[in-house]
């Protein structure tokens, strides 16, 4: 990397694994430098300095949170964040250097409403690591079939990692099991064993990366493997909680074909003697072609599926429910409009099973609206082709939404979940504050007012 700045700045792309990554990295830099700072920037978490959320950030720039000019009135030694093709492609990382990049991999369905073909999106998130210097370092996923594309025009040092036996930390052997994953890889011609809270194959990729990266910040490899295999999660990712009735309820982010296929592919192997039951929906004005693909999955992989709502924004909440079963043969599903309607029906109608809740992950939000900014050109007022969401909120997350109705109907306890998100106008903002914001600009969309306190429960 080019030597000792003062500031070291990692950049994580790809379709999946951005945060789960990120928060690895984040948990052993945490515990293995207590004197240095880190800022991280995610974008379904916010900004936090030292695990904490930064009140003040000015993110009317994306970048004002990187740099020492103000913006941020606390020092920082590492900055970490999830680097978005939406960012890459509008330009924001142009004239900012990052001295670790990292690839996880692509999702050939992801973001066609921004980019409208897959080469532009595939060119985007490309772009990260064109940007690289001869003395900056690529951390790649080699089991991606696109990485040699994203890495074609890449100067930087490359580090690749995957299952394949030409990866520079190959995956040797894994099993996974229901509370945890074991397994050993290959690096600098040694073999190294780990244990992990993580579940599925999917996040033994997120490891690796994780590994690799702190590998870079020169940290010590058997101290960043202790520190690994401590760290429990992320919330709404694969979070589990057990219920009676020999439930268990998984709260998740897959909003993708092959998020899904994986997470329910591994809730079939790890538990063998419970029924798996899926409740997702697909977003408004979104990558419409994979709807059906995902009800395809769900419903070939799962033995029963409730279709619902995730953030329908300008789209009629029915139609793309009626797009996600256009997918479906076997007759093993049914749909509804409320998400919290189709969780509560989930649970209380399947004992001794696996209840797949995914999609939102730890979102407090559901987009529902959009709105417009408007300039003048010439004297005339035109408006923008960047939409700008303005976004209306449920006010639960689906942990919350999952608490109250296990409480309620006596399945179990749940604690409501304490993540604060950090919101566009630099506030933490309370639950009575979203519904004043909400019922202001948007009084008929969605929800009710005279809905939110019980949620249709």
């Amino acid at each position: 990397m080019r030597g000792s700045p003062k500031l070291l700045k990692v950049a994580i792309g790809g379709s999946k694994g951005k945060t789960t990554t990120m928060s690895l990295i984040e948990h052993v830099l945490m515990a293995g430098s207590p004197n240095k700072s880190i800022l991280s920037s995610s974008t379904t978490e916010g900004v936090k300095l030292n695990c904490k959320f930064v009140k003040y950030a000015n993110q009317g720039n994306y970048f004002s949170a990187t740099d020492h000019t103000g913006s941020i009135n606390l020092p920082h030694d590492i900055f970490l964040s999830e680097a978005t093709s939406f960012m890459l492609s509008r330009g924001f990382y142009d004239h900012h250097e990052h001295h670790i990049a990292v690839y996880t991999g692509i999702e050939e369905t992801e973001h066609r409403d921004i980019h409208k073909t897959f080469e532009n999106y595939l060119n985007a998130k490309k772009k990260l690591y064109d940007l690289l210097s001869y003395n900056d370092i690529a951390i790649i996923n080699s089991d991606d079939k696109y990485w040699r594309k994203v890495t074609s025009n890449c100067k930087a040092q490359i580090i690749t990692f995957g299952v394949n036996p030409h990866a520079d930390l190959q995956i040797k052997n894994y099993n996974i099991k229901s509370d945890y994953s074991w397994f050993s890889f290959k690096f600098l011609n040694q073999i190294h064993e780990i244990k992990t809270f993580l579940p599925g194959i999917f996040n033994l990729y997120n490891i690796c990366a994780a590994i690799l990266t702190l590998y870079s910040l020169n940290f010590c490899l058997s101290n960043s493997l202790k520190s690994i295999e401590k760290f429990t999660g992320v919330p709404g990712r694969m979070e589990k909680h057990f219920l009676s009735g020999n439930r268990i309820a998984i709260v998740d982010y897959a909003h993708t074909p092959n998020s899904i296929k994986s997470a329910i592919e591994w809730l079939k192997l790890a538990y063998k003697s419970h029924k798996i039951i899926t409740v997702f929906g697909c977003g408004g004005d979104r990558s419409e072609e994979k709807r059906p693909i995902m009800g395809k999955i769900a419903s070939e992989l799962s033995d029963y599926v409730y279709i619902t709502t995730d953030n329908p924004r300008n789209e009629d909440k029915l139609s793309i429910i009626n797009d996600i079963a256009s997918g479906i043969v076997k007759n093993n599903y049914s749909t509804y409009v409320y998400r919290a309607l189709a969780i509560k029906r989930a649970l209380l109608d399947n004992k001794n099973s696996v209840v797949l809740i995914a999609g939102k992950g730890n979102e407090t939000y559901t987009e529902i609206i959009k709105k417009y900014y408007y300039r003048k050109i010439n004297g005339k007022r035109v408006r923008n082709n960047f939409k700008v969401p303005q976004r209306g909120y449920i006010l639960k997350s689906d942990t919350d939404i999952l608490s109250y109705i296990v409480n309620k109907h006596k399945l179990g306890s749940i604690q409501k979940s304490e993540i604060k998100k950090y919101r566009s106008n630099n506030k933490y903002i309370s639950d009575s504050m979203i519904l004043n914001h909400r019922l202001r600009l948007a009084p008929n969309c969605y929800f009710q007012k005279n809905q939110t306190s019980g949620m249709l429960y």
